[in-house]
């Protein structure tokens, strides 16, 4: 999720107008869900099918206030633990390259491609 957020979420958090369509239907309000989907079949019919769960009320119960509270802070957690390891791994591959460690070495032992380590010099 990280990925999608860096890409397709601006510094305020919300969605950027170029992100796919079914990532704009995440953030998307009733009119702007029926906007999206206006004259596409397939993203009508799912949108349908949203609203009519969202209007279920054994699918509004399903979860309790704190047990959907409690698995937004472990999605948080996660995605802010991958994050660390990201940044991690780039400051081993800036310290590796400030002692002149080849980038095809770097590379192996870090994850990280070629390209990534170029941006870091």
């Amino acid at each position: 999720m990280y990925y999608y957020r860096k890409k397709y979420y601006n510094k305020e958090g919300t969605l950027k107008k170029d992100a796919p369509k079914h990532l704009l239907m995440l953030d998307a309000n009733s009119k702007e869900l029926k906007e999206l989907c206006k004259g596409d079949k397939i993203m009508e019919k799912f949108r349908d099918n949203v609203e009519k769960l969202n209007d279920d009320q054994t699918v509004i119960d399903f979860l309790t206030k704190e047990e959907e509270d409690e698995i937004k802070k472990n999605s948080y957690y996660a995605e802010g633990k991958e994050t660390g390891k990201l940044e991690e791994k780039l400051d081993l591959a800036k310290k590796m390259i400030q002692n002149s460690i080849n980038l095809e070495t770097i590379s192996k032992i870090t994850g990280l491609t070629k390209k990534e380590l170029e941006s870091l010099k």
